[in-house]
């Protein structure tokens, strides 16, 4: 399940308007992510989709960490952590998990380049 997430964070985050600190455009991100917002989550990317509509996976998160690592100019990691629930036919899953953003600069903003290290 695990990966399933990951590939649906993938989509959805895969290319890079955010905002004005990449911690806080990653904590949002994370937000919006939770309560299957994709529109919201569509609009931190940087080349968002279309017609964006990746939730089949029922998920929560609990004791959300963020931490800005290798920041430079307009470049910088936020490495994202904590537990997540995943629910897939009638399955549940709670697990920790830890992920980079790669965050990076884009006409004064922040957004979410790419997702690497599931």
């Amino acid at each position: 399940m695990k990966k399933s997430l990951f590939i649906l964070l993938v989509m959805l985050v895969a290319a890079c308007g955010g905002g004005s600190d990449a911690v806080k455009v990653a904590q949002t991100a994370m937000h919006a992510f939770e309560r299957q917002d994709a529109a919201a989550l569509n609009r931190l990317t940087c080349q968002p989709e279309t017609n964006p509509d990746p939730f089949r996976i029922k998920h929560s998160f609990e004791n959300l960490k963020y931490e800005a690592k290798n920041g430079q100019g307009n470049a910088v990691d936020v490495v994202v952590s904590g537990k997540m629930r995943l629910e897939m036919e009638g399955q549940t899953q709670l697990s920790d998990f830890s992920f980079t953003m790669k965050m990076q600069k884009q006409n004064g903003n922040w957004c979410i380049n790419r997702i690497e290290s599931f």
